[in-house]
């Protein structure tokens, strides 16, 4: 008894001098404890953690995440550790941001979020890989950043508009230019790696791979792309249509790239039952419109005793009773 005294006197003092400030680096390494938020205010303290890499968690920010993120996660996404590897993570506590840009890296997706009480990083390697980033639609929010490279996740499509060859003007479809140039095909997702250039005196408009590129004169800014050899990131799928056949893995986190539709049936409103159509219940959450593709995360749940129906967003959902399966969605953007 004495010795487990002594023990806890000493983490106590311990944790006292990392709490004020007076140790700047906290050398003792602790379990993992989920998320960070417990070390909130501790500003520029390190720490290190025992932490098991993870694929799973709820996640928002790339470098720099909230402090409410799952480590294990965080630890992956940042390439500090694979899934499933046991390692020491060193943790620098930071301030809270006023944002947090998701992305893709290392088969992890996190979210991007606002303003935000409390961060933190990880720390004591470097990571080489290049973020993998939702598809941004067009590349006007990069333009003047010339000769930097980012990667995107992209379906190919042949519907919408875009202007040139090989180098195209930076507010064309990027989803149409990487079928154009032959990175994807219509309808394939893939990563696709893209260079921002300086604008063009000249676009040059032809017709590539079933989709027609127009012609433009001059434009402020350009990009050109080509596919890169990695495969999407685990753990993202294909529609599945509802969630029937996922009735045993009850608190999991799933993936999907999801178009809208109102065809379908649904039942219930913020929860809803596993029977009811994906594609359906997004539109009618809010998430997507009809003909809109997105990034969904769905959270399997338990039953309910009842469920509410609702009118949302052009999509009537219908009430029912008890029902043994559920799940939720939100888009990841």
């Amino acid at each position: 008894m004495k010795e487990i005294q002594i023990l806890m006197n000493k983490i106590v003092v311990f944790v006292f001098l990392c709490a004020v400030g007076s140790l700047a680096f906290c050398s003792s390494t602790l379990g993992d404890p989920g998320n960070l938020t417990g070390f909130r205010g501790q500003n520029g303290l390190i720490f290190e953690f025992l932490v098991v890499g993870s694929a799973r968690g709820s996640l928002w920010g790339t470098e720099v995440y909230t402090d409410d993120s799952v480590l294990a996660a965080a630890a992956v996404h940042a390439g500090a550790l694979k899934p499933g590897e046991e390692g020491v993570v060193t943790v620098e506590i930071l301030e809270g941001r006023t944002g947090y840009d998701g992305s893709i890296q290392y088969g992890v997706v996190s979210r991007s979020y606002g303003a935000y009480s409390g961060s933190y990083r990880i720390i004591g390697f470097k990571a080489e890989e290049i973020p993998t980033l939702p598809d941004p639609g067009n590349m006007t929010g990069f333009r003047g950043q010339n000769g930097e490279v980012f990667k995107f996740l992209v379906q190919g499509t042949d519907s919408g508009e875009f202007w040139g060859t090989d180098i195209y003007t930076d507010d064309s479809r990027l989803s149409l230019a990487a079928v154009h140039s032959g990175a994807l095909q219509i309808g394939e997702y893939g990563i696709v790696e893209v260079t921002v250039l300086p604008g063009q005196d000249n676009y040059v408009g032809s017709i590539r791979n079933g989709v027609t590129s127009s012609n433009y004169g001059a434009w402020h800014g350009s990009y050109s792309l080509k596919r890169v050899s990695e495969e999407p990131p685990v753990g993202i799928g294909e529609d599945p249509g509802d969630l029937t056949s996922y009735r045993d893995r009850t608190g999991e986190v799933l993936r999907f790239f999801v178009t809208g539709s109102d065809l379908g049936s649904v039942w219930g409103t913020g929860v809803y039952t596993d029977d009811s159509t994906l594609a359906v219940v997004c539109v009618h959450a809010g998430l997507l419109g009809i003909g809109e593709t997105g990034l969904i995360e769905i959270t399997l749940l338990p039953g309910l005793e009842g469920y509410e129906g609702s009118m949302q967003n052009g999509i009537t959902s219908q009430s029912y009773g008890s029902w043994e399966w559920s799940y939720s969605v939100t888009r990841i953007q």
